[in-house]
């Protein structure tokens, strides 16, 4: 089978590299020269635009920063829609509305294109080991199980188009509020007399908080001595998460349904941002709160 890679990011490599490993033909485009010459080493094509990838490719994967973006390399002139063909599948594994996922699809399915909404829940280096809650047709996502089942362990079913991007956006509101939650908790814990990392570890084993991968993160990169002073490796940045919450806050308000706890992990995240840290890893958020203790 021949797979187009759209959007080589850290996600988007991530996903060419581990295709290749499962001996798919690829084609990869994106607008980084240094990203696309990486998986050209590693045994992938080259791609000169957009339409290249929609000829070469029965299955064509897009893994892009925003609805902005995803909606030009699909809709735009010569696009993967206006490229594209009858039968093919366009699997869109990007973090954006459901609005943007359905807009897409109605189009793509007028010339007989099949599509999936199929963000991720993990980080590139579990690429593989990923959980990937789908939108579309169930006798699609068969079709797909093919290629997706090199991406992921777990492939769930939700509903329709757009509901992938649904439950990613569900999931993303927990992962902010834990990521600040933890933070919050180990500068409570500084401030008063006790190491943050002897709390995260008694916590990480207890049978109710000790379930979340936030503090799991932070309990596994945070140095023992000086746990405040941490520096993190840049997996998934501030900027990101921001991005992340403010599209489903927006998207919330449109319905009407207030998000308390959504909307102050927003906050706290912009004031992040404020402070220049976006381009730094999301557990950096703990800087803020550092801040604010006087420690």
């Amino acid at each position: 089978m021949k797979v187009g890679v759209v959007g080589l990011g850290k996600m988007g490599g991530s996903i060419a590299k581990r295709l290749l490993e499962g001996g798919f033909e690829l084609i990869v485009y994106d607008i980084s020269r240094e990203a696309v010459e990486n998986i050209v080493k590693a045994g992938g094509k080259a791609a000169k635009n957009l339409e290249e990838v929609a000829s070469f490719s029965d299955v064509v994967i897009t893994s892009l920063p925003n609805d902005v973006a995803v909606e030009a390399v699909y809709l735009g002139k010569n696009g993967l829609v206006d490229s594209g063909r009858k039968g093919q599948i366009f699997i869109e594994m990007s973090t954006i509305t459901p609005h943007t996922s359905r807009k897409i699809a109605e189009l793509a399915e007028r010339k007989g294109i099949d599509w999936l909404d199929a963000p991720v829940f993990g980080g590139p280096l579990n690429c593989g080991k990923w959980t990937l809650p789908v939108g579309g047709k169930e006798e699609v996502l068969e079709r797909a199980k093919i290629v997706l089942k090199h991406l992921a362990e777990n492939i769930y079913l939700i509903g329709g188009v757009g509901c992938g991007h649904i439950t990613k956006l569900c999931n993303n509101i927990l992962t902010g509020i834990n990521f600040a939650s933890v933070a919050e908790v180990m500068n409570l814990a500084a401030l008063l007399g006790v190491n943050p990392k002897k709390v995260l570890e008694a916590i990480s084993n207890s049978p109710s908080a000790g379930n979340s991968n936030a503090l799991k993160n932070y309990n596994n990169a945070i140095n023992y001595d000086e746990p405040l002073k941490s520096d993190f490796d840049t997996i998934f940045t501030i900027d990101l998460m921001y991005k992340d919450l403010d599209l489903v806050t927006r998207l919330a308000r449109e319905y009407k349904m207030p998000l308390i706890t959504g909307n102050i992990a927003l906050q706290i995240f912009e004031i992040a941002r404020a402070k220049g840290l976006g381009r730094e890893d999301v557990k950096s958020v703990l800087k803020v709160y550092k801040e604010w203790s006087k420690l």
